[in-house]
């Protein structure tokens, strides 16, 4: 098995309030490639997600929709070696 692990540079999605995001998590952390972002939500925005290697190489950038209240999103990336990779 691989192990992808992402990291977090704080609590916050580009572009949104401080204010308007809760309980951002990441899991699971380390991964084989497939996890998830939670987070809860108190308007309905457009954010993006931005994955890069640890030599700031993008390997994911993509725009997705929060709904009001509990958000979840999958992510995909087990076609990717192992490693550490950052999501902003």
């Amino acid at each position: 098995t691989k192990t992808v692990t992402i990291t977090q540079p704080g609590p916050r999605l580009s572009g949104v309030g401080s204010d308007e995001i809760s309980s951002i998590q990441v899991y699971p952390n380390p991964n084989n490639g497939m996890f998830k972002l939670s987070f809860e939500s108190n308007a309905n925005y457009q954010y993006q997600v931005i994955i890069t290697d640890v030599t700031g190489r993008q390997v994911l950038v993509q725009l997705l929709e929060t709904t009001i209240g509990a958000n979840l999103q999958s992510f995909d990336l087990s076609t990717l070696p192992k490693g550490v990779y950052i999501m902003q």
